[in-house]
């Protein structure tokens, strides 16, 4: 009885400790995921620039060609790729394991391009300013409106353009018809 018990208790710590082991022939799990994560970009190519061009070319075929190319590069034939994902498709906990890697591969890499963006100062209620470029005329504030970048040299009035602006840019080229001025 004792034997009995040890056995089904060995067989039992076994069992649970093969549980992400894969049979020869298959793709182990972590060459798997980044397999899918290819393809994932693979899909990411072709819904940002070959759909734009669809015009031209057939979509499906060059999806398919791209996921042949990341086949290449993993060294794995479509045969080899589809016997192994039906055999994670018949293996839900495996499936899962393996898609939340693909996951969580992509929220590392996505954390990581946000943190190499810089932040901008912010200057109240969410608006963000950029600094002044010096000797630029928007970098000397309007008058009496104590905002940078907001002055505008050739408008004198609401809806009115100064005659300075059209008399400098009249300079250098002939006057060919009368001034506009908004109204």
């Amino acid at each position: 009885m004792r034997t009995a018990a040890c056995l089904l208790v060995l067989s039992f710590l076994l069992g649970c400790s093969n549980k992400d082991k894969v049979p020869s022939g298959i793709i182990p799990r972590d060459r798997m995921s980044g397999i899918l994560w290819d393809m994932v970009q693979a899909d990411q190519y072709t819904d940002t620039y070959l759909v734009k061009d669809s015009a031209h070319i057939n979509v499906k075929t060059a999806t398919m060609q791209l996921y042949l190319k990341v086949f290449q590069l993993h060294k794995i034939s479509l045969e080899e790729f589809r016997k192994s994902m039906r055999y994670y498709l018949d293996h839900p906990d495996m499936t899962r394991s393996l898609f939340d890697s693909v996951i969580n591969r992509g929220n590392r890499q996505r954390a990581e391009s946000f943190k190499t963006i810089p932040a901008l100062p912010s200057h109240g209620q969410g608006a963000v300013i950029p600094p002044p470029v010096p000797g630029h005329p928007s970098a000397t504030p309007a008058r009496g409106s104590g905002m940078p970048g907001t002055h505008l040299p050739f408008v004198t009035k609401p809806g009115l353009v100064s005659d300075s602006v059209h008399a400098s840019s009249h300079k250098s080229r002939p006057k060919t018809g009368p001034s506009v001025k908004w109204q």
